[in-house]
């Protein structure tokens, strides 16, 4: 299954959403705006494999 996430991205906080091609939401979350921080809680996402 495919999934696109979304930012939105503030000073404080960035709020991810993960929605599949069907549309619908498979997760959301918000985490501080720091790149550490970003990357782990993107880590956290369903079905997504990263090359960091």
């Amino acid at each position: 299954m495919d999934v696109y996430i979304g930012l939105d991205v503030s000073l404080a906080t960035t709020a991810i959403c993960a929605v599949s091609a069907q549309g619908r939401i498979v997760r959301d979350m918000t985490a501080a705006s720091e790149t550490q921080l970003l990357v782990a809680a993107l880590k956290q996402m369903p079905r997504v494999k990263w090359s960091l």
